[in-house]
């Protein structure tokens, strides 16, 4: 019999590791004061029968202690318990040590670790000698299971490999460093093979087991074995409630319309709980020589982030250590191997928060992926996730997280500094036209470069100035009065150089200020949220025309998606503005049935989520191995080539050139 009624009094420690913890509370008031241990309904030592003391009319419930939470449902009368015994003598009936405990009997491990408890998944846990300013909030069981163990007793993988591999019962203090460590190796090797592969690997641990066990082998506190055949593998490393990779401390992913995300929050939790290195930012003063940016740490950017971070910490008056993260993104279309042609179907989104300098630890831990889905799905749900996440690291009250570095809690301030795409993607992310567009050339900039190419390219006495570097010169760029040198920025000489004639259907009463300012304007996200504001205000007071509006969206260098979306918003508020003086009540209905439909399509077009993050156009950075050679391989190619006839290696090059064109048609076959 058990020490005291209640299942979860302190005496009954021994039955909670057994039973499942949810079924142990009424299903009906979810109370556990109130639940009370009864004879069990079926004679049998692994049922435990229940009863609920606040309510006479709940019914008495059983649970099985043999299989603990692999059991789905209560059992409400006898029939279904035996039922349930029938599955027990398939799976060859409960073990002795899993019979309940009497009051003068004692647990084998009753010397070693005796606070163990678990979970409603299974997880053993620790529930005496937590600290309470320690807490575990992941939002999956594994990641909180695992670095309790962590911090309690540094067990973190042992609990993993006590579980999947030795069974609950286990504690994880009793397995050996070195069975840790197998247990790692084995899980790594098996998740790199085949089903075939692990067959035939199961088929050697067999063999080699036999030959082991004829032999006097090492003796550790509890025997660990490799399991032989390839169901044992399975269930043990990848599928089942017990396997390896269903209880490793990772972020849990979520479905987001049709794209897997995991929570920036879990990511940011995983990461410091793990201790991985990160670069911190240092402190510069006036005198380091704050004009040169030796790392990305003391680049001006990291270093307001750090500013901002202490200041919120300081006026909040938080006693928790401060973590100042930066992290930057990375996102693209690829397509699998599995696939023959190149249609880019598949869009990833990665995450790197504060990598390290040193090119020799390596930024592999600090990289995280995001979000994964078809390209051709829309991603602005996801998107709005991810923004709002972004923006309670950086507002409100500091988020707080486990360091498994120092095992402290600590408050972590975060921000995005950097996204990196390459041309097609950030343009289609921001939804700015391509660079074939005729004001959309250069990134960031608004300016009419087809008409202005004669204009842009230097005159001979800037190009002289900008191939010989001659900065003392650059006086002379700026006042030039035949070209602008490549400089779109606005100073009062580039204005004059770059004026431009007034596009077809551009509204008159912009004209003006088109020829002054529009034509070489540096572009902002604020700034296009302007344009977009007051484009639908005009459409909707009936002041420009779709056409004039569409021409006015597009000097402003955005794509034919947001310009259609803008101008149709625009002409829906329009026609409803105008109806309502009407008396066609059906036209008005209809309307109102459209607007309850689609309501962001009467008002202002709302941007993507990817303007509201905290970045400016000129972080949008494109990655630097899209720049290399990028449109300009002939003319490398010939300064090669220039290069190998001053050298007297020309003949040498072309026909390495020709061997190695050989060999790759060879392979290619």
């Amino acid at each position: 019999m058990q020490n005291h009624p209640n299942p979860f009094h302190h005496s009954n420690k021994s039955l909670l590791s057994r039973a499942r913890e949810d079924h142990l509370t009424c299903s009906i008031c979810l109370c556990k004061n109130g639940v009370a241990i009864v004879d069990p309904e079926l004679d049998e030592p692994w049922v435990l029968t229940l009863k609920c003391t606040n309510d006479i009319s709940h019914p008495n419930w059983s649970t099985c202690l043999f299989c603990g939470y692999r059991c789905r449902a209560r059992y409400k009368d006898v029939r279904s318990l035996k039922n349930h015994k029938l599955s027990h003598k398939r799976k060859g009936g409960p073990r002795s040590n899993l019979l309940r405990v009497s009051e003068d009997q004692t647990s084998e491990w009753d010397t070693h670790e005796q606070h163990y408890e678990s979970n409603n998944n299974g997880h053993i846990l620790f529930s005496e000698n937590i600290p309470s300013e320690v807490k575990m909030n992941f939002s999956n069981d594994p990641s909180n299971a695992f670095f309790l163990h962590e911090y309690t007793n540094n067990t973190g993988w042992k609990s993993i490999v006590a579980k999947s591999f030795l069974g609950h019962e286990v504690p994880p203090t009793l397995v050996s460093d070195e069975d840790a460590i197998l247990g790692q190796h084995f899980v790594r090797l098996v998740m790199l093979m085949t089903r075939e592969q692990r067959g035939i690997f199961g088929s050697f641990l067999s063999c080699y087991t036999k030959k082991l066990l004829s032999q006097d082998s090492y003796q550790h506190n509890v025997d660990f074995s490799l399991m032989a055949s390839p169901a044992k593998i399975r269930s043990t490393v990848f599928k089942g409630a017990t396997a390896v990779l269903q209880n490793l401390p990772i972020p849990p992913v979520t479905l987001v319309s049709d794209y897997s995300y995991a929570s920036l929050n879990e990511i940011v939790a995983d990461f410091m709980a793990h201790g991985y290195y990160y670069e911190e930012i240092p402190v510069i003063h006036d005198s380091d020589g704050e004009g040169v940016t030796r790392t990305l740490c003391t680049s001006r950017v990291v270093r307001k982030v750090r500013e901002r971070a202490l200041g919120r910490h300081k006026a909040e008056e938080n006693q928790l250590p401060l973590v100042v993260l930066f992290m930057m993104e990375w996102s693209d279309s690829f397509e699998p191997l599995v696939t023959k042609q190149n249609r880019a179907s598949i869009w990833i989104k990665t995450i790197t928060i504060s990598p390290p300098h040193e090119k020799m630890i390596g930024s592999s831990h600090n990289t995280y992926p995001l979000s994964i889905g078809p390209k051709s799905s829309s991603r602005i749900e996801m998107e709005r996730m991810y923004c709002e996440e972004l923006r309670s690291f950086k507002e409100g009250e500091f988020k707080q997280f486990y360091d498994g570095r120092n095992k402290r809690m600590c408050a972590v301030h975060l921000e995005l500094i950097a996204s990196i795409q390459d041309q097609p993607e950030r343009r289609s992310e921001n939804n700015i036209a391509l660079g074939n567009q005729t004001f959309s050339s250069r990134w960031g900039y608004s300016i009419d470069s087809k008409n202005l190419v004669p204009k842009i390219i230097p005159c001979e006495t800037c190009k002289q100035i900008l191939l010989l570097g001659k900065m003392e010169s650059e006086e002379v760029l700026t006042n030039c009065a035949e070209c602008a040198a490549w400089d779109f920025d606005s100073h009062k000489n580039r204005v004059e150089v770059l004026k431009g004639n007034i596009p077809k259907n551009y509204p008159k009463s912009l004209g003006s200020d088109f020829i002054t300012y529009a034509s070489t304007t540096k572009i902002s996200f604020a700034y296009l949220q302007g344009a977009i504001k007051n484009s639908h205000e005009c459409v909707t007071n009936g002041t420009w025309t779709k056409t004039q509006a569409m021409c006015y969206l597009k000097t402003k260098g955005l794509n034919q998606a947001a310009c259609d979306s803008i101008v149709e918003n625009a002409t829906n508020c329009y026609a409803l503005r105008n109806i309502e003086s009407t008396s066609r009540i059906e036209i008005i209905a209809a309307h109102n049935r459209q607007k309850n439909k689609n309501p962001e399509r009467y008002r202002v077009w709302e941007p993507p989520p990817s303007w509201n993050r905290g970045l400016e156009m000129w972080q949008h950075v494109e990655a630097i191995m899209h720049l290399i050679f990028h449109g300009i391989q002939k003319s490398s190619l010939k300064k090669v080539e220039e290069w190998a006839a001053r050298k007297g290696t020309q003949k040498s090059l072309r026909e390495y050139s020709v061997d190695e064109s050989v060999c790759m048609a060879m392979r290619n076959r």
